[in-house]
């Protein structure tokens, strides 16, 4: 490729050598049949290398997807079981603190049934609300007795009760 140089004030053009046509008849074989040319060839080294590279990142690929996928799974097992810990351990304290005051331990379902979810929950709800909850539990009544004295016992003494 040549540029021409051009006068001031003329845009610059690109002069382009002329390429030769090609045939547009099928070249022949030595053989003496026709035979159309084609790149990159359909079969040979440079197609089966291509296919496998291919083949080789789909594998590589798929083996990230289904690492990360286990992965995932892993950690969503692990959060699960974290979470039923926890939950566990929310419940041993309530099933504690319950048996603790003669009351069953199957209270803390019926409790938990009704949003207590913790035994700091439990302890720390407002009259109104432990109310409502106690009503809802339906509790017969010398155990709701003795919820209640044990809830008094443990929390701490508000200066606006007498």
């Amino acid at each position: 490729f040549f540029l021409d140089v051009p006068a001031a004030g003329t845009p610059r053009r690109r002069l382009s050598p002329q390429l030769p046509s090609l045939p547009s008849a099928p070249f022949a074989s030595p053989s003496g049949a026709a035979c159309a040319p084609s790149w990159p060839p359909a079969s040979g080294v440079h197609a089966d290398a291509a296919a496998e590279g291919a083949e080789l990142a789909y594998w590589r690929e798929e083996g990230i997807r289904q690492r990360s996928e286990a992965a995932r799974l892993e950690a969503m097992d692990r959060a699960r079981s974290d979470a039923r810990a926890r939950a566990s351990a929310c419940f041993e304290d309530l099933i504690s603190f319950l048996e603790l005051h003669g009351l069953s331990g199957a209270y803390a379902l019926v409790l938990s049934a009704n949003g207590v979810e913790d035994l700091s929950m439990l302890l720390n709800l407002k009259t109104s609300s432990l109310d409502n909850i106690i009503s809802a539990c339906d509790l017969d009544a010398t155990d709701e007795i003795l919820l209640r004295d044990a809830l008094r016992r443990a929390r701490p003494a508000d200066d606006d009760e007498p």
